[in-house]
């Protein structure tokens, strides 16, 4: 069963003509990464999401391949505590240990 997630003012049924309250309508978008059969969201704009006000210059880009293995790294909340409570710790140690030295 799909789930949706509203945020803001959206029309009843997805694919609908949606208007604002002077009555201009709003463009819709579709964004996803496998069309209708997969995840996606109804966005929808005050102006063509596809309006153009300039294009520039081309230019190229040299691209280098990753020939390393892809490591993923995660940052939990408790390791970042922990990391935080240790550096107290030995701050206050130093501090204790060079009061009995001076």
């Amino acid at each position: 069963m799909p789930f949706y997630n509203k945020r803001g003012q959206l029309p009843n049924k997805r694919h609908i003509q949606f208007r604002d309250t002077n009555g201009k309508l709003y463009w819709e978008e579709l964004i996803s990464r496998h069309g209708f059969s997969h995840i996606y969201s109804n966005v929808y704009h005050l102006s063509p999401p596809t309006a153009i006000k300039k294009v520039g210059e081309i230019s190229s880009i040299e691209l280098q391949a990753w020939d390393h293995e892809h490591r993923h790294h995660h940052i939990t909340a408790m390791d970042t505590m922990m990391n935080v409570f240790l550096f107290i710790e030995v701050k206050a140690f130093l501090k204790l240990i060079s009061g009995l030295f001076l």
